[in-house]
């Protein structure tokens, strides 16, 4: 008899906790999926990233712009989804993008040897000199990147008497935004001249050419099922389906768990008279 008591014992309630634990899964499994992005280039200037998103966006593609820590001046990464990182980078093949900052005076003096020659030190003002007035330039709206070439005069040249001195000159080469009025010559013309000791705005050569103007983007349509989405957000939504009907499955179970426990609870603790009849 105390044998068959402890058999109709009821056993401890388990509850569905191992069903609830597989729908956090799925629920977090889902979320990850949905937002699985690549970084098509990291740790770029604030400028650089925007120019790359501008791109990236003109072309359709769904590009964002993160912070990508670090010391120093604010670096970002920028993101698009797994499934169209290959067209992005093509994208920015085409574009030439990113473009290398160029190296100003602190860059190409922070690299010179213990003990630099006359034309070192020479070739890297000159280089460097390069490199500022390329940045002051792409500070001008619209101006996309900027070639500066000055050449000085040799200083030993300008001591002979019999021959007039050398002049410094200089030749600038601008890329402007496709849609947008180039710059004006005569204002950059005295900026560089102003920059350059002895060097006259009229010896200052400023080409300037436009970008090739992109195509307007044109999204290429695919079927999910019954809807229609862009290419480069049909993974996102079959994923977002897949992980919406998961997630009514794991309820689903969970449900007929709980159910079925308070079911088998009741049996357990109902009296022995209801158990025989």
């Amino acid at each position: 008899m105390a044998l068959t008591r402890d058999r109709r014992r009821p056993r401890p309630r388990r509850g569905p906790s191992g069903v609830l634990r597989a729908l956090v899964l799925v629920a977090a499994g889902a979320g990850l999926l949905v937002g699985c992005r690549s970084t098509v280039r990291g740790g770029l200037a604030e400028r650089s990233a925007n120019d790359l998103v501008l791109a990236l966006h003109a072309r359709g593609i769904d590009a964002t712009k993160v912070g990508g820590g670090g010391a120093g001046d604010a670096r970002f990464d920028v993101r698009v989804p797994a499934s169209e990182l290959g067209r992005a980078l093509e994208v920015l093949h085409d574009a030439n993008l990113p473009r290398e900052p160029s190296p100003g005076l602190a860059d190409v003096f922070a690299k010179g040897s213990l003990v630099p020659t006359a034309t070192e030190e020479r070739a890297r003002y000159v280089s460097g000199l390069d490199g500022e007035l390329e940045r002051t330039l792409e500070r001008i709206d619209g101006v996309l990147g900027a070639r500066v070439h000055v050449a000085l005069p040799d200083q030993e040249a300008s001591l002979r008497l019999d021959t007039p001195p050398p002049r410094a000159r200089a030749s600038v080469l601008i890329e402007y935004r496709a849609g947008h009025e180039p710059p004006d010559v005569a204002p950059v013309r005295a900026l560089i001249a102003g920059a350059v000791q002895n060097l006259s705005p009229g010896d200052v050569a400023v080409v300037s050419l436009p970008s090739e103007p992109r195509a307007p983007a044109t999204p290429s349509w695919v079927q999910v099922g019954p809807i229609t989405v862009t290419e480069g957000s049909a993974e996102t939504l079959r994923v977002v389906l897949v992980g919406a009907f998961g997630l009514n499955i794991a309820l689903a179970a969970a449900l007929i768990a709980t159910l079925w426990s308070r079911r088998r609870t009741r049996r357990a603790h109902a009296p022995a008279s209801d158990q025989a009849a």
